[in-house]
């Protein structure tokens, strides 16, 4: 069983000054996460690296779930992590996922437009 939540949707913003970090996700009770990510624009010298961090209550810090390559066009994909996810480079982690995540998108397009979409896997 699954539910979606929207993650966040950006409109025209400059990477090139400051990250893009969508509203912290509740994710209490799932086992895991998959965020589907829609490119529909971009420009100016197009980068854009989209990153599902994870909450650490222990060190009050982010750090790292599964990050994408680079992306330099417009399109859809996807990040996921849940345990028993098969391990795809810069896709698809198998680990525990913890009680808040979040999307973050850096790089140094000067506009981007993308929606994004989470989708939480709460039984197998």
């Amino acid at each position: 069983m699954a539910f979606a939540k929207k993650l966040g949707a950006k409109t025209a913003y400059n990477l090139a000054t400051a990250d893009a970090i969508g509203g912290t996700l509740a994710i209490v009770g799932a086992q895991g996460i998959r965020a589907d990510i829609n490119i529909s624009a971009i420009s100016g010298t197009p980068a854009a690296t989209f990153t599902l961090e994870g909450y650490d209550p222990g060190s009050r810090s982010w750090f790292t779930l599964i990050a994408s390559v680079s992306k330099t066009t417009t399109g859809r994909f996807y990040l996921q992590a849940y345990p028993g996810a098969p391990v795809t480079a810069n896709v698809s982690d198998n680990t525990i996922v913890p009680q808040q995540v979040r999307l973050r998108v850096n790089g140094t397009a000067t506009s981007i437009t993308f929606t994004a979409t989470a989708q939480l896997l709460t039984d197998r």
